[in-house]
């Protein structure tokens, strides 16, 4: 009996430790971190009255975030720390120089007032109006190039800001975050797939900037050589409003030479593509394949699955170079009383696997016991 018992109470070790061990899965590895160079961000409530002392007077930090309903008053600061402009890797100067680093600020069931302070290394320097970086309503940006650095010692910008909540029943929120982000420029969005600060692809527009007449309206997604340069390598999506114009043949080009061929099936291969009612050579077709699998892979979905395609959706998807993000949280502080209903009284946490293991435990303990006295 204190060998069986013995065993059990072993197993049931064996399964508390291993579950919380199967529970964590795997690790994020240190090449998925986005790497900031040092560059930091934090986003901090401040007191709504000034805290006066013999040094000046300062505005606290909130411990605690304070219930809001309309027309109360919030009041916030958001700081980016930036690194000595000698210790900036070459990644981080081209990003600079190319996509600049935007500090966006927005908000929800807020409406800032029109003006917010910025500060440089903790000294004023200057006040400006939210309308001139985005919108009052919503909140805004303000991007750093590489003019916003300091050789020899890293700088400390600050943006200081007053808001007050316009609905009752929410939350109010505050999110600033920053980061290096894709974005259309005049029709033509350069993007940066792998951080290094050079474009992996060039999508245009081709309704808004006109770059190909002969094409009509449509995205053209062009492949960046190992330097960023557009080279006659690209594919044509044909659109017709939000959405590909599927009436339209889909084209591609690997060349200035051969020119644009339409990407089609075929009962030889798929997919196959057609030029003047001739299929590609086999030189050309393995030209065409290897511009039609780096589109492809990129967009993540195969040639027939194409079906919207906006400037949103390249947004959406492939805005994002690197990013972190700040939050503060302006509980609810409306009244709200629920009907009273009859329920389960509450008696504590979920069952875990661990507590139906030592359970399982228990009744094989017993089920011994019971057998033993059966027998005798």
């Amino acid at each position: 009996m204190k060998k069986l018992f013995a065993l059990v109470l072993s197993l049931a070790l064996v399964v508390a430790f291993a579950v919380p061990a199967l529970a964590s899965g795997w690790a994020q590895l240190d090449w998925q971190i986005p790497v900031y160079k040092d560059i930091t961000l934090t986003l901090t409530g401040l007191d709504l009255v000034q805290n006066t002392s013999a040094v000046g007077s300062l505005y606290a930090p909130l411990s605690t975030y304070y219930p809001v309903v309309k027309n109360s008053r919030v009041h916030f600061y958001a700081e980016v720390v930036l690194p000595d402009a000698d210790q900036l890797s070459p990644a981080m100067k081209r990003l600079l120089a190319s996509w600049k680093l935007d500090l966006d600020i927005a908000v929800n069931a807020i409406t800032l007032d029109d003006t917010f302070k910025q500060y440089k290394d903790k000294a004023l320097a200057g006040t400006f109006n939210v309308a001139s970086y985005g919108n009052v309503n919503e909140g805004f940006t303000v991007s750093f190039g590489t003019s916003e650095y300091t050789k020899g010692s890293k700088t400390t910008w600050g943006y200081e800001c007053w808001g007050s909540v316009n609905a009752d029943g929410k939350d109010a929120v505050v999110n600033a975050s920053i980061g290096f982000y894709n974005i259309f420029k005049s029709g033509i969005m350069e993007i940066d797939n792998n951080m290094d600060g050079i474009n992996d692809f060039i999508v245009i527009n081709n309704k808004t900037t006109n770059t190909i007449p002969a094409l009509g309206d449509g995205y053209i997604v062009d492949v960046c050589t190992s330097t960023g340069a557009s080279n006659y390598m690209y594919v044509f999506f044909p659109t017709s409003g939000d959405k590909v114009d599927k009436t339209r043949p889909i084209l591609i080009c690997a060349n200035s030479t051969d020119g644009e061929f339409a990407i089609t099936k075929s009962v030889v291969q798929n997919p196959d593509f057609l030029k003047n009612n001739t299929y590609a050579t086999a030189a050309q077709y393995n030209a065409l394949k290897a511009v039609y699998d780096k589109v492809f892979k990129f967009l993540g979905f195969e040639y027939d699955e194409a079906n919207y395609m906006t400037d949103a959706h390249f947004e959406h998807y492939f805005g994002t170079i690197m990013a972190q993000s700040q939050k503060i949280t302006y509980p609810n502080g409306s009244v709200i009383v629920n009907p009273v209903t009859p329920g389960l009284p509450v008696t504590g946490d979920n069952a875990s696997i661990v507590g139906f293991a030592m359970i399982a435990v228990a009744l094989v303990a017993a089920a011994v016991v019971t057998v033993k006295k059966v027998r005798a």
